[in-house]
């Protein structure tokens, strides 16, 4: 008789156990549809396209020579606008490099230009030089070529300009050029920018000495 009760108590505590878990399984569920689920989202994930690899068909490379081509790719490009910015550019860029002023000259100009003016200026600075520019006016400024290659237009300007320009050691002894007599100077700048960017500014990434 003793014995019979622990066993009753067992297929009591069983039934119990049971009708809990049928409970539970009505409230809460079936995890295997949201196991389902997630397995539909990883296939999904899967099967969806990449967006660094799509296309874009109306993204043309422009190609050429010449203003009304450079217009073709920038209906907004200013030829006056351009000089005008090219003319304050002229001086703050030779400012900048007299003044030794590396940041002043990042947004500027371009990488390898940078670097160079960079080596330029550390040279300078290791023989305890230093240089003086005084750009009195600019005479002439003028669009000598155009051309686009990939969507990205190169222009080249002819800048004429009087300065008084003069570098001096570290006793103040003149080395090159005069502090008293100014010269006229022809400068050939390259300007470049990619005409498919939101970035409407122009670097220059070239720079050399017209004799005429």
């Amino acid at each position: 008789m003793n014995s019979f009760f622990p066993f009753l108590d067992i297929i009591i505590l069983g039934l119990l156990a049971l009708f809990l878990g049928f409970r539970l399984k009505n409230l809460l569920g079936d995890r295997s549809g949201y196991g389902e689920d997630l397995n539909n989202l990883e296939t999904y994930n899967k099967k969806k396209p990449d967006n660094n690899n799509v296309i874009n068909l109306n993204n043309k490379k422009i190609n050429g020579e010449g203003l009304e081509t450079l217009k073709k790719g920038d209906p907004n490009f200013s030829e006056e606008e351009f000089l005008n910015g090219a003319r304050q550019a002229f001086k703050i860029i030779i400012e900048a490099f007299v003044d030794s002023d590396i940041e002043k000259l990042k947004p500027l100009i371009d990488y390898e230009l940078l670097k160079s003016f960079t080596k330029s200026i550390s040279e300078r600075e290791a023989r305890q030089e230093k240089q003086f520019v005084d750009i009195i006016s600019i005479n002439k400024l003028d669009i000598i070529n155009i051309s686009l290659n990939d969507n990205v237009a190169s222009i080249s300007i002819k800048i004429e300009s009087e300065q008084i320009k003069y570098t001096i050691d570290k006793n103040d002894n003149i080395l090159d050029g005069n502090k008293e007599v100014s010269e006229i100077i022809k400068d050939k700048w390259v300007l470049e920018r990619d005409i498919s960017s939101n970035n409407p500014n122009w670097k220059l990434v070239e720079t050399d000495v017209v004799n005429d």
